[in-house]
């Protein structure tokens, strides 16, 4: 609840808990976005990384990412786990996305989080290129309030299996493009209705 620790990101765009350990879990913990371009709230640079139960809310000002999965290099984040955290970056305003797949993985999991916001691509988003493996995306609410954006976007052939998600966005062709996951039960619902 209120009494959850609270970390404010408003000293530079480029401030970020940077993970670089294998590992790592981060739980429990409330993140405020203060800077109107942050780079990248949290930034994944290692394997088996866990963030769990976690809120992320606009503070003062609209950041680009809360996490990115990157590493640096291809495999350098593999099995890392996105779960049960909630977003809401819900002003329009720079909000590029929730979570970015930014580079190569396998086994990533982003399994019951709750995003909501308005973003210039999407709550989860796939950088050209970066094809990643065993990929799951389940459970999750995924909202995105842009006009005509999608709430899941993996712009390459991503493998694994994406179900029971519930998307929300203005229409139905720009909700979900899944790649080449495998896909069950994913259900979508109009943002106006």
């Amino acid at each position: 609840g209120t009494d959850m620790p609270e970390v404010t990101f408003g000293t530079a765009d480029a401030a970020s808990l940077a993970v670089a350990a294998a590992n790592i879990t981060v739980k429990g913990i409330r993140f405020l976005c203060a800077r109107a371009s942050l780079t990248a709230g949290i930034d994944v640079n290692s394997t088996d990384f866990t963030l769990e139960d976690n809120e992320f809310y606009e503070s003062a000002t609209t950041g680009l990412v809360w996490v990115d999965i990157n590493g640096g290099a291809a495999n350098a984040c593999d099995r890392a786990k996105i779960i049960g955290n909630r977003f809401y970056c819900a002003t329009a305003g720079n909000w590029d996305r929730a979570i970015e797949l930014g580079e190569v993985a396998d086994g990533v999991e982003i399994v019951g989080n709750i995003i909501v916001g308005d973003f210039d691509d999407a709550g989860i988003h796939n950088i050209t290129g970066k094809v990643l493996t065993n990929l799951l995306i389940a459970g999750n609410y995924v909202r995105n309030n842009q006009a005509g954006q999608h709430a899941i976007e993996l712009v390459s052939a991503c493998t694994g299996s994406a179900f029971d998600n519930r998307l929300v966005t203005d229409v139905s062709t720009t909700a979900f493009d899944a790649g080449a996951l495998s896909c069950m039960g994913n259900l979508w619902n109009i943002t106006t209705g």
